[in-house]
């Protein structure tokens, strides 16, 4: 017989309980009912004493928006390190003499700041700058 996962009481059909199931997306999510014995899906109940405590574990799952902000972050701060890495080769090949591979390196770091622009939403002026000056041509060769 199922019991509440916070004091063990047995549960009996038609108990008013509060349900931890997974969402359509797999998201963890909780919901009042009554409780029946066979209902698919749920992770673990909770009794009507402790209903009240839905807000309390509410708060500890993250919702889908935390999660992409922090999948965000984390893609930036990976970015940002892959820009810095590109900026310091470029810094070595200048200081060996070896222009042609500071300048692959520069570009590639163009396209690295591009994406962390895109992910992070956060400013690229050198892309920015690329982007505004050559927006209205670019535009101007399509028809309206």
């Amino acid at each position: 017989m199922p019991s509440c996962g916070l004091c063990g009481c047995a549960l009996d059909a038609g108990t008013r309980v509060a349900e931890l199931i997974l969402d359509e997306q797999g998201v963890p999510a909780l919901a009042e009912s009554t409780f029946s014995d066979g209902r698919d899906g749920t992770i673990a109940y909770f009794c009507a004493e402790h209903v009240h405590a839905i807000d309390v574990i509410r708060s500890l799952i993250p919702t889908p928006a935390e999660i992409q902000a922090k999948v965000r972050g984390y893609l930036f701060q990976e970015l940002d390190i892959l820009a810095y890495a590109l900026e310091m080769e470029c810094a070595e090949a200048l200081a060996a003499g070896r222009e042609g591979d500071a300048e692959r390196a520069q570009q590639t770091r163009l396209g690295v700041r591009l994406a962390q622009r895109l992910v992070g939403g956060v400013p690229a002026p050198e892309i920015s700058d690329r982007l505004n000056r050559w927006r209205d041509a670019y535009l101007a060769k399509f028809p309206a």
